[in-house]
């Protein structure tokens, strides 16, 4: 549903979905992704990793934000990290459009 503003909601959590399946399917530094009940660990970094993806950051970048937030655990291995920002960018995340008013 696109809302007067032009914001495509509906989109919007199509896009987060697919950052949190991605960032507990690539990333997960603590483990979590078995855990029906911990699928949430990782929300509050939903937005950030949104915000990059929609403006088009490159991987590297979204690798450099991933290895910045601090677990207290040790960090995770380079290519893994590589490879969840890999699979994020190519989501295809894109900023909302402006859409007819409903």
């Amino acid at each position: 549903m696109v809302d007067r503003d032009g914001f495509d909601r509906d989109a919007f959590d199509r896009d987060l979905a697919a950052i949190q399946s991605t960032l507990l399917r690539e990333w997960d530094p603590i483990g979590v992704a078995e855990v029906p009940e911990a699928r949430s660990e990782y929300d509050a970094y939903l937005p950030r990793v949104y915000a990059l993806l929609a403006r088009g950051a490159p991987a590297e970048e979204v690798a450099a934000y991933l290895a910045g937030l601090d677990f207290g655990l040790p960090p995770v291995p380079g290519e893994r990290l590589s490879r969840a920002a890999e699979a994020l960018c190519a989501l295809g995340v894109c900023p909302p459009r402006p859409g007819p008013a409903v």
